[in-house]
Order: structure tokens, then C-alpha cells, then sequence
């Protein structure tokens, strides 16, 4: 998956809950109306990630399930301090993106299994 923008959202605390999420969800909305970029990924770092079950990770769920124009989905990460050392530490060993690949990998696997349940 291919994406020509990146949109960061940066949170200095322990875990992002839904309102961060849906601001970042409002991102890519604008997207789409200004043919800025039809699927950019959202990624929201803070100290720690949300955990399955969390309304944050639901929410989440639901915006990835959510039909879009052409059924393109809004993938949104979330990325923790722990994520960030394994992508420095990957600076040192090769291609740091790897980390971000295996996530986006890793949650299209199950989000789109629930999808095909839908």
C-alpha cells in the first residue's frame, strides 16, 4: 500500500483516546474533498498504544471498516516510545520503515478479516 502524504499526530501522554482519533480521522476526511491525497495514513504517537478493546482501538476499528468512496479504508496506526526505539534501532541495521510496514500489515490482516464477517 502506497501513500503519498503522511499525517503525524504527536501526543505527549500515556495513550491517545477518541477525540485524537477522530481529529485525525477529520484529516483525511479534508483529504479526500480537496484531492489532496485519497488515502493518506494517519499515525498518532504518544507514549504508549491503545490496547484491543479500548474504545480508542474500537473506534479505530470502526473508521477502518467504515466504507469510503471506492472502499478505500482510513488506516490509522498508532505508534508508542517502544515503536520508535525498534524504528532507531532499525536505523543502525537497515530499513527503519519495516516497523511501520509490519503494523500496517499486521492490522490490515485483522481488520479486513472482520470485514469479510460483515
Amino acid at each position: 500500500m502506497d501513500f503519498d502524504h503522511v499525517f503525524v499526530e504527536c501526543k505527549n501522554y500515556e495513550k491517545p483516546d477518541y477525540r485524537d482519533l477522530m481529529q485525525l480521522f477529520a484529516c483525511t476526511l479534508y483529504c479526500e474533498v480537496t484531492d489532496i491525497s485519497k488515502i493518506p495514513l494517519g499515525t498518532i504517537i504518544s507514549r504508549k498504544n491503545p490496547k484491543p478493546g479500548d474504545i480508542t482501538w474500537e473506534i479505530r476499528r470502526t473508521v477502518f471498516l467504515k466504507k469510503m468512496e471506492h472502499y478505500e479504508s482510513r488506516l490509522i496506526l498508532f505508534v508508542d516510545v517502544s515503536d520508535l526505539e525498534e524504528i532507531v534501532n532499525c536505523l543502525e541495521r537497515g530499513d527503519p520503515a519495516v516497523i511501520i510496514r509490519s503494523k500496517i500489515e499486521e492490522l490490515r490482516r485483522y481488520f479486513l478479516g472482520m470485514r469479510r464477517k460483515l
